[in-house]
């Protein structure tokens, strides 16, 4: 088996930005784009490791280069290359290497269509070691070369022949709880990839999944995917669901294919471009009788059957790329967005940052409330710096800021944050691959050392009638009575 560093690190910025034209942090904007597709399993855009290096290390030492530099770059069917981004982990600065200039210097070869190319280049004790990243819906991310494995020529046809559930079972004695999970491989969930869980007025819990929706009624699962749904399928024939919610209606809105699709429990319809303001989908959010809907061209508010678009050019919101929307108990409006907080009173737009407030990164990832009046924000850099966190704001404006430095909290990394209890005094926060439950100031923390939490990234976290928890991660679906 092949070792591949920081893959998970990689991963971890993919899911971040899966729709986003940049993967990695530091951004240039000299290429003239075309649309691109990543890199599967082998390098169809290709230059000598040789030549490569040569180019990056004119006017350096390797002897006094140390570090991990990642580069996204797209070349087109040409052959000619520019950098769309990247993430220098190096103690050579990024303006030093001049890269971009580097990179446009650069000749490949081999494609025949317009790609992106992830390279990754390990410099340690005078050598350096240049490995190439692909992204594929079955394996993941995972290391390529100009020849195909044969391991990584996975059967087309991979949906779930399982008819029931046979979950794994974990007792918890410290926390009197059990915990179920469920796979691909003992379940009938149709892939371990699952990125929404969400439950409707009837108790039924809805798990969005790289292939396809489960809608689970007690003990009945029903698996909706292209085939037998108004769902779409990519051109692997694979029913990707970007995100799932449901609405006051019980009306289930996903994302998929960059499209909206939503079902009634009968019908599906559609919801882009034709039909309302969207010009690209990415995150669903139900609050109240709203829909919002974040992305990278602002964020758009579906109230009462009607649209209200909010972007850079009408608005105060301080950028397009939005990550979640929450209003709270005044109607002011609370924006998670890739340059900070904006906030709308409904006349005036103020944003929040690291310069002007307590928050520790301007990056933010996600926003809600809970029932005393709290705000709730997930903020972090971006750069796997351990840099971010949760900023918690009360309704007398008294900022309290949990980092991985000043709290328990694991990974700055936050995804989602729910709540329980009579009064939401419990804070479910998932972050990273860690799941947190925070009671004032108890902290419990489950990872894969003490449950079924898995060793890569949970995604969110739902309630049913009876207080389970159900927990989408990127390896199945948990179950727990905690």
């Amino acid at each position: 088996m092949k070792k591949i560093i920081s893959i998970f690190l990689f991963l971890s910025l993919v899911i971040g930005v899966m729709h986003a034209q940049n993967i990695f942090p530091e951004k240039f904007d000299n290429c003239k784009i075309e649309a691109f597709g990543l890199e599967s399993k082998i390098t169809s855009a290709r230059i000598s490791n040789e030549d490569l290096l040569t180019s990056l290390l004119k006017g350096h030492s390797l002897f006094k280069i140390e570090g991990i530099l990642m580069m996204q770059i797209y070349v087109d069917k040409d052959g000619t290359a520019c950098l769309i981004s990247a993430d220098n982990k190096t103690n050579i600065p990024t303006k030093e290497f001049n890269l971009s200039k580097v990179i446009e210097t650069t000749k490949w070869t081999g494609n025949m269509r317009p790609v992106c190319a992830i390279v990754h280049i390990t410099f340690k004790n005078g050598k350096a070691e240049v490995r190439r990243l692909g992204m594929d819906n079955n394996l993941g991310v995972h290391e390529i070369t100009d020849k195909r494995n044969p391991l990584y020529d996975l059967p087309q046809n991979t949906k779930n022949k399982n008819t029931s559930n046979n979950p794994q079972v974990m007792k918890v004695e410290k926390t009197n709880s059990t915990w179920k999970l469920y796979t691909f491989d003992n379940s009938m969930l149709p892939y371990n990839l699952c990125r929404s869980a969400e439950t409707d007025s009837k108790g039924n819990v809805w798990i969005g999944t790289d292939r396809g929706i489960v809608k689970i009624d007690g003990e009945k699962w029903t698996v909706f995917d292209a085939d037998n749904s108004g769902l779409e399928s990519n051109q692997n024939g694979h029913t990707v669901t970007w995100d799932l919610a449901v609405d006051n209606g019980d009306r289930i809105w996903t994302e998929t294919m960059s499209k909206i699709k939503v079902y009634d429990g009968q019908n599906w319809s559609i919801i882009d471009s034709t039909n309302s303001p969207i010009k690209r989908s990415g995150k669903i959010k139900v609050q109240d009788n709203t829909v919002w809907i974040t992305g990278f061209n602002g964020f758009y508010e579906f109230t009462d059957g009607k649209w209200n678009e909010y972007t850079v050019s009408n608005s105060g919101l301080v950028s397009n790329t939005t990550r979640g929307v929450y209003r709270d108990k005044s109607g002011n409006i609370w924006v998670a967005t890739d340059k900070g907080i904006s906030f709308f009173d409904g006349k005036n737009w103020k944003t929040y940052t690291s310069k002007n407030s307590k928050m520790p990164a301007d990056g933010g990832r996600m926003v809600t409330g809970d029932k005393q009046g709290n705000i709730w924000i997930g903020v972090s850099t971006g750069k796997h710096d351990n840099i971010g966190g949760v900023v918690k704001i009360t309704p007398d404006n008294k900022w309290i800021v949990y980092t991985m430095k000043n709290s328990k909290l694991p990974n700055p990394t936050v995804s989602d944050i729910k709540f329980e209890g009579e009064n939401d005094q419990i804070a479910w926060i998932c972050t990273g691959k860690y799941l947190v439950r925070l009671e004032k100031n108890d902290w419990e923390i489950y990872d894969s050392s003490n449950s079924f939490i898995p060793d890569n990234y949970v995604s969110t976290i739902a309630f049913d009638r009876e207080g389970n928890k159900w927990i989408a991660t990127y390896n199945g679906v948990i179950w727990m009575n905690r």
